[in-house]
């Protein structure tokens, strides 16, 4: 149940950033999708090719191509970021601090005015009234590098299946290992930060 609750309202968050910041949240995507490819290329694929390549003695242009081609896809991605996150960020981070402040009075408008007799409520609105841009900004960046780690995973999963099926069987080990041990250490510091 709790659980469902904060999958909710990162969904609302996530929305949020897609309403209020759009072109920041569309171009994020891309960013994620090539931040993917280039650690799938430059991790497993290219020096799969350039092994290959020296011991099949390919002209020296091919190799050169592919290594351009590879550099253009770096390029577009730090391009491409550097605007996302230089340009891009800020406004973002300006127009979700209007909008998310406006909705939260419009909230704040409607409820009783003896909650705001007392202090612990009274100081967490204001808490999240100043840390709501934040908050979804944080939020949004967990989403697409999530999408970007799900794209990463499933480019190493094509590469293993293209050179040999049975390498799955200890890399699917080591997944279900260290999900599991992650699942446990994220409760530890949830049960930890709630102490606090």
């Amino acid at each position: 149940m709790k659980g469902k609750r904060i999958l909710g309202n990162n969904w609302l968050m996530i929305r949020c950033v897609f309403t209020d910041a759009p072109a920041f949240a569309w171009l994020s995507l891309p960013v994620a999708a090539l931040v993917a490819a280039d650690n799938v290329i430059g991790n497993a694929l290219l020096p799969n090719f350039l092994y290959d390549a020296l011991a099949n003695r390919l002209p020296l242009g091919r190799i050169l191509t592919v290594l351009a081609l590879f550099a253009a896809l770096l390029g577009t991605r730090y391009l491409l970021r550097a605007l996302v996150e230089e340009w891009l960020r800020p406004r973002a981070r300006i127009a979700l601090k209007g909008k998310l402040q406006a909705r939260l009075y419009r909230q704040a408008a409607q409820l009783d005015l003896g909650c705001y007799d007392n202090p612990a409520f009274y100081n967490d609105f204001v808490f999240a009234a100043s840390q709501a841009e934040d908050r979804a900004l944080e939020i949004f960046d967990t989403g697409t590098r999530f999408v970007s780690c799900l794209l990463m995973l499933g480019g190493y999963l094509g590469v293993m299946l293209a050179l040999d099926p049975v390498v799955l069987l200890p890399a699917g080990g080591y997944l279900l290992v260290s999900f599991l041990l992650n699942k446990r250490r994220a409760r530890l510091n949830y049960e930890r930060d709630a102490a606090l």
